[in-house]
């Protein structure tokens, strides 16, 4: 049986036009946060195409719902908010910082532990894996000039200067 898609290994820039133009219209027109977007969630088909993957925890914006995602790529707040045990305020900025984050984690390669969700908080170490992350993305999340301003352009979920940005990377 052959498989339908292929893990990403590298990303493309008509890979990036595809998947930010792809979050606007879900952001824009259907309301609808991905929560988990992470290098393990982008596919490639047979035609080459990218694909965003697992869309299982989706929400619409605005919802309450629990926490779910990579805690890796979550933006700050996200993790101020699991800190403080406090409510998500889920929306198209989130996508687009965990995209950043996984962008980031995906051309350096830095070493950073992955844990899974359930045994973080199995193991009781939550808070000390939030603070681990934290402090990581406080010194890795800017180092340049240019990834502070995609920080910028994603945190003011600006797409069409987001994707300009990124292109430019390529």
């Amino acid at each position: 049986m052959t498989p339908l898609c292929m893990k990403v290994k590298n990303l493309r820039k008509e890979d990036i036009e595809r998947i930010i133009e792809t979050l606007k219209i879900v952001h824009s027109q259907y309301h609808i946060i991905h929560r988990d977007l992470r290098k393990y969630n982008f596919l490639r088909d047979d035609n080459g195409n990218i694909l965003i993957a697992d869309w299982g925890y989706s929400v619409t914006e605005g919802d309450n719902m629990p926490f779910a995602g990579a805690l890796e790529c979550m933006p700050d707040d996200v993790l101020e908010s699991l800190d403080n045990n406090e409510a998500i305020n889920y929306n198209p900025r989130m996508d687009l910082i965990c995209l950043v984050r996984s962008l980031y984690l995906m051309f350096h390669n830095p070493v950073m532990e992955r844990f899974s969700f359930d045994k973080v908080l199995e193991n009781g170490n939550f808070k000390e894996r939030l603070q681990e992350i934290k402090t990581f993305w406080s010194s890795h999340g800017n180092s340049s000039e240019w990834w502070a301003t995609i920080y910028q352009e994603a945190n003011e979920a600006n797409y069409d200067n987001l994707l300009r940005n990124l292109i430019n990377f390529f």
